[in-house]
């Protein structure tokens, strides 16, 4: 197989390899550099990747490249006000497991707007729902500028900062008011 290149801190290098039976072999080969760097490696268990690797200046060693476990999240975020014109909107987010199974998302929810502001700072920490075992909501009140009460405004942005379980993920808002 052939993965491209890559690049870093002024130095580019190309990665190829191929597959023997269970076995992956690759090789990095820096452009600017008369550097290589050699993996073997197979996938134990766990899903891990375990090997050993050897570059042109003779140094050797082993490596375990952990696979990322954590669980794909959807976030969706609706905002309601009160009837009248002036009122705070109340903001929920939702993080799902994309998946469906249990345990439901933890951690915290990052709220951002281009304009106004949230009531009680713009973080707040899911909480599991009751009826849908594999999502978290948690809420904030979002507060328009003064003056800036009619017509459609900014997205109101909440990101899920993701845990040791689950993947980041984020949805926007825009509300509308008219007077």
């Amino acid at each position: 197989f052939s993965s491209g290149n890559g690049s870093a801190n002024g130095y580019t290098w190309l990665i190829n390899g191929s597959i023997d039976g269970e076995t992956f072999y690759i090789n990095a080969q820096y452009v600017e550099l008369p550097y290589y760097v050699f993996l073997q490696a197979t996938i134990d268990v766990n899903g891990d990747l375990v090997g050993d690797w050897a570059d042109t200046n003779n140094q050797r060693g082993t490596f375990i490249g952990k696979r990322d476990v954590r669980r794909a999240t959807t976030t969706t975020v609706a905002c309601e006000r009160g009837p009248e014109v002036g009122n705070d909107y109340v903001c929920t987010a939702t993080v799902a497991a994309d998946d469906g199974v249990t345990p439901a998302p933890t951690g915290e929810l990052v709220w951002t707007a281009e304009s106004g502001g949230f009531r009680d700072g713009n973080k707040c920490l899911l909480e599991p729902s009751t009826t849908a075992p594999s999502t978290a909501t948690c809420g904030v009140t979002y507060i328009l500028l003064t003056g800036a009460l009619n017509g459609e405004h900014p997205p109101i942005i909440a990101e899920y900062q993701g845990d040791t379980g689950f993947h980041p993920s984020s949805a926007a808002v825009t509300v509308t008011t008219i007077q």
